[in-house]
Parts: structure tokens; C-alpha cells; sequence
């Protein structure tokens, strides 16, 4: 008897037995596991379909050697599409749709959650918070490949700004760069040459070893030194003529 119909015909023993045709039940009629039948159930309400579990974890599991767990949806055609699988022959989660994460829900990396990328509303972060071990590392496996920073162009596309360029082994600047007053650019594995300003001043210093050269490798060009003329302009002061 399902829902106080009754139906005559061949049974299920107690005990249990082998179905030959389909089952059917009503709308909220479950199909109830585990002993008391409190467990878990299946059902569907007429408008929607429930998987339920009331004791321990929910396990979906698949045992066939190499074989996947896939999750297919609507695919907005009329027809349905694969969204993401568990591979089970690379032993690896698939996905092949796109995935979002709303604001400051993030995707954690690490055991501990150490690494997470998240949208606060405002801002974009990819960040590896307090308490965390290791570097931060930004790194690129290809052969000659760079890594590139871009940011707005200022008339509504993007541009690069800085690349560390993998095939010449150097960093190139493509905008130009600014140093707040009294941060000081350094050369020397032991910042033994500093340029800086301090806010009121400009400094080009040696501080460790060695001598300062100043030195123009062109043909025939010169050094020319220049300073205030003493009437809101510049003028040349002396020049080291090297033609």
C-alpha cells in the first residue's frame, strides 16, 4: 500500500527480492533509510528532489576502478550540460564551468587555509594571511614566458606596467616608476650605491666600497652638467667633451 492505495500482485518478500519494473512514488512519499527510518530519505516534493541525510556524513560514492562522479544541469539550451566531475582515473576534480564566489566568500589553498583569493565588494585580494608558513610566491614554469602586471590605461582599456621578463632574464618597466621622499633606490648586493630624495634634496650616494663613476660609453658624446640660471630656467654649468 503506497499512500493508502492498495495494489495486488506480485511482492517483495520481507526479506528482500529483485524488482522487474519501476517504482512510483507520490509527490512527498520518501524512501527511508536506516533502522527507525530516521536516517536519511529521498523525495521529491512535486516541485523539487531531496537527498536528505539526519545522522553522520553523506557519502557519494563510486567504486568502479577509473570511473567518475559527474554533476550535469540545465545548460540553458533546453538541454543539459556537465558543470563538474570527480575523475577518478587522474584522481582529480574537474570543472568545466564557470564557478563564483560572492563577496568575501573566498577559495582557500593549504591545509590551514593559508592562501585565499576573495572580492570584499570593493577590493580583490589574493592574500596569505597572518599565521601562515612559507613566501608568497608568483611564479611562471614556461620556457622563455614572463609574468606580467597590467593595470588600467587611463582611457578605459589596460596596459602593461611591469614584466619580469623570463627569455632576457631582466625586469622591464613600461610606466614609469616613483619613489616617496626618503625611499631610496639601491644597487649592490649590498646597497652599496643609493639614489633618494629626502624632501628637500637629491642624493646619489656611495656608501660602501669602491669608487662613484660617472660615465657616458657613447661616441663622441659628452657629460654635461647644468643647473639654475638664475632666471626660473637651466644652463649649462661645464661638460666633459669626449669628440
Amino acid at each position: 500500500s503506497i499512500n493508502g492505495d492498495t495494489y495486488s500482485g506480485p511482492y517483495l518478500p520481507l526479506a528482500g527480492g529483485t524488482m522487474t519494473g519501476n517504482i512510483i512514488l507520490n509527490d512527498s512519499v520518501q524512501i527511508k533509510f536506516g533502522t527507525g527510518g530516521a536516517e536519511s530519505f529521498i523525495y521529491s516534493d512535486g516541485s523539487d528532489t531531496y537527498f536528505q541525510g539526519n545522522g553522520g556524513n553523506l557519502w557519494f560514492y563510486q567504486a568502479a576502478d577509473d570511473k567518475d562522479i559527474i554533476f550535469s544541469c540545465d545548460d540553458g539550451s533546453g538541454g543539459v550540460a556537465t558543470y563538474f566531475y570527480l575523475d577518478g582515473s587522474g584522481t582529480r576534480t574537474i570543472f568545466e564551468k564557470l564557478t563564483r564566489y560572492n563577496d568575501n566568500v573566498y577559495a582557500a589553498f593549504g591545509t590551514d587555509s593559508d592562501l585565499r583569493l576573495y572580492h570584499d565588494g570593493s577590493n580583490s585580494y589574493i592574500k596569505q594571511v597572518g599565521g601562515a608558513t612559507g613566501d608568497l610566491i608568483i611564479e611562471t614554469d614556461v620556457d622563455d614566458g614572463d609574468i606580467i602586471f597590467k593595470s588600467d590605461d587611463g582611457s578605459g582599456g589596460t596596459t602593461t606596467y611591469l614584466t619580469i621578463e623570463g627569455s632576457d632574464e631582466q625586469v622591464q618597466f613600461s610606466k614609469d616608476a616613483r619613489l616617496f621622499d626618503n625611499i631610496k633606490a639601491r644597487w649592490g648586493t649590498s646597497s652599496d650605491f643609493q639614489i633618494w630624495h629626502d624632501g628637500s634634496n637629491t642624493y646619489l650616494s656611495n656608501e660602501g666600497v669602491g669608487h662613484l663613476n660617472i660615465q657616458n660609453t657613447a661616441d663622441d658624446k659628452d657629460i654635461i652638467f647644468k643647473s639654475d640660471d638664475g632666471s626660473g630656467g637651466t644652463t649649462e654649468y661645464f661638460r666633459l667633451d669626449g669628440s
